[in-house]
């Protein structure tokens, strides 16, 4: 195996401080965080009042403060959208620039020299999935059995090298979040689904066993009484077409049955995607817009 190592700078983190963090953050977020640890990373969601997801955040401890991972374009505006819920809880939440995010693939070992692998002896990672390794100045997250992301301050990053070809690292390191089916929810999909569209519940972004939280009433009817029409599912496609998230899936009689969440590079002549898509869709065949001249070929989500 070897290592490929690139800048995520896709993703950016917010620093939660302060006696009434936690507390705050519980009553904000779908997720339990007395479950997110210094060990132990957790995917929550902040929804609207009718349960739509505004941002999904990976949350975990470092040293005395919560850290919430997600998209680097929405994190000034859902700080300042959290901030107005602050009323008079004693915290503070920063975006912080100065911190980093870089994703480590371990693949298959390539023919010549690996300059990242030679990283392999000064990283630490943690052996279960989303659980949370500290290295030197940094922590290290499984985000998916082949991926972790390392985040800290610039300066711990230092004697870090990247790998020789980091856009390609880079396409395989979004590739591989989206065959997981880990979205990365920016902000042109900000309120446009509610959590059981992006199978928020199956990858446990969802504690329906806690206290109130925005649109918690919406989530639990939906989880309880509700059917789900739509889900997200992956695709892969032929071509050095690339999706922007929000672009249409068209069906067989060209209307428009889904949405582009995420899409990857996967190869040198191929893109995966992840889509939030009519199920009852599904049984036809799917094209990308713009793309009608090859129906999308249906990939298994590792939770089916």
């Amino acid at each position: 195996m070897s290592l490929r190592i690139c800048d995520r700078q896709q993703i950016g983190v917010i620093h939660a401080t302060g006696p009434d963090a936690e507390s705050f953050l519980q009553g904000q977020l779908s997720q339990d965080i007395g479950r997110a640890t210094s060990s132990l990373s957790v995917l929550a969601g902040w929804h609207d009042a009718s349960g739509r997801l505004q941002a999904l955040f990976r949350v975990w401890r470092h040293e005395d403060f919560i850290v919430m991972a997600t998209a680097s374009e929405i994190l000034s505006d859902v700080t300042a959208q959290l901030n107005r819920y602050k009323m008079r809880a004693n915290l503070t939440l920063t975006p912080r620039e100065d911190w980093r995010t870089v994703s480590v693939l371990k693949l298959p070992s390539r023919s010549g020299p690996d300059q990242a692998s030679e990283e392999s002896g000064k990283l630490v990672f943690a052996e279960t999935l989303n659980g949370v390794a500290h290295n030197n100045g940094f922590d290290s997250i499984r985000i998916t059995q082949n991926q972790h992301h390392l985040y800290g301050p610039q300066h711990a990053f230092s004697g870090l090298r990247l790998d020789t070809n980091p856009e390609t690292t880079l396409a395989l390191a979004q590739a591989d979040e989206i065959r997981a089916g880990i979205p990365l929810v920016g902000r042109a999909l900000a309120a446009r689904f509610i959590p059981h569209m992006l199978n928020l519940e199956i990858l446990n972004a969802i504690a329906f066993d806690k206290g109130c939280y925005p649109g918690q009433e919406i989530i639990a009817r939906t989880e309880n009484l509700g059917t789900v029409k739509r889900r997200a599912r992956t695709f892969a496609l032929q071509g050095k077409t690339m999706a922007a998230p929000g672009t249409a899936l068209i069906g067989a009689a060209g209307e428009q049955v889904g949405t582009v969440v995420n899409c990857a590079a996967d190869g040198d002549n191929a893109c995966v995607l992840l889509a939030v898509v009519q199920l009852d869709a599904l049984s036809a065949p799917l094209y990308l817009e713009g793309r009608l001249d090859q129906p999308l070929q249906k990939l298994e989500m590792p939770f089916q």
